[in-house]
């Protein structure tokens, strides 16, 4: 496999975004050298500086790379070079494009110990999110951080080894919904409640976002390989969702 297989691959498989679609891509993070130099000269001098502002050298590679493969992306769907995107953050952080390009595009990321996440879509906000299932995650204290008194009810029942798959359900569906409104860490994930009686949401369920205007939005859980969970959320349930994996 070459270093550039990936961005290749990435162009090869694009195809146009379409109303009743949302397209998600899967990618890994790749250590060679000469990839990261291309992805990082697609930055924004913003971007750059975002990205040393990571605690480690790793942690800097990992941002960059992320937002390098999703300049790439953006610049299939939108028809424009990659360094050439005006890539905003709104109030919250959330990251948008600035609506000078021809075609309308929703979009979110996500990465987590080696998997990228993305998602790509024409009608609404989206949210994703992207966890590895960590054997040392203390699950239990967390679980009485972000989980409602109904949530903790269910999840009680369950033994160690459906608890620690449900935790990692609630807690994407839950991030990847508060992403989707673009709030950032200003509501707690106690204030949105799941079914966590449903390992996996194959399609579209309905949530109640209190706080939001609109409050009803939409959660799925995503399929996805090696011992991680994801989840895709969207204020419209939109009827497609297409998957584009390439890690191994």
């Amino acid at each position: 496999m070459t270093p550039l297989s990936s961005i290749e691959r990435c162009r090869q498989e694009f195809l146009p975004l379409h109303r009743d679609r949302v397209d998600v891509w899967i990618l890994p993070i790749e250590r060679e050298e000469s990839e990261f130099q291309i992805l990082k000269s697609f930055l924004s001098n913003d971007e750059r500086e975002r990205s040393v502002r990571f605690s480690t050298p790793l942690l800097q590679r990992h941002d960059a790379i992320a937002r390098g493969k999703l300049r790439l992306l953006l610049g299939n769907y939108l028809e424009t070079k990659p360094d050439e995107i005006e890539i905003l953050s709104g109030k919250m952080g959330k990251p948008y494009v600035k609506l000078n390009h021809k075609k309308d595009i929703f979009f979110n990321l996500s990465h987590s110990k080696g998997r990228l996440i993305y998602a790509f879509g024409n009608v609404s906000e989206l949210g994703v999110d992207i966890e590895f299932q960590s054997e040392t995650t203390e699950i239990d204290e967390v679980a009485k951080r972000c989980f409602t008194a109904n949530e903790l009810s269910v999840y009680s029942l369950m033994t160690s080894e459906e608890k620690r798959k449900v935790f990692f359900r609630g807690w994407t569906r839950k991030e990847s919904l508060l992403k989707a409104a673009g709030v950032g860490l200003t509501i707690s994930m106690m204030e949105i409640e799941v079914n966590l009686a449903t390992l996996n949401f194959s399609e579209w369920q309905k949530v109640q976002l209190q706080w939001e205007v609109q409050k009803t939005w939409h959660v799925r859980d995503l399929e996805v390989k090696g011992p991680y969970c994801a989840a895709l959320a969207s204020k419209n349930a939109i009827p497609n969702v297409r998957m584009f994996d390439f890690t191994t």
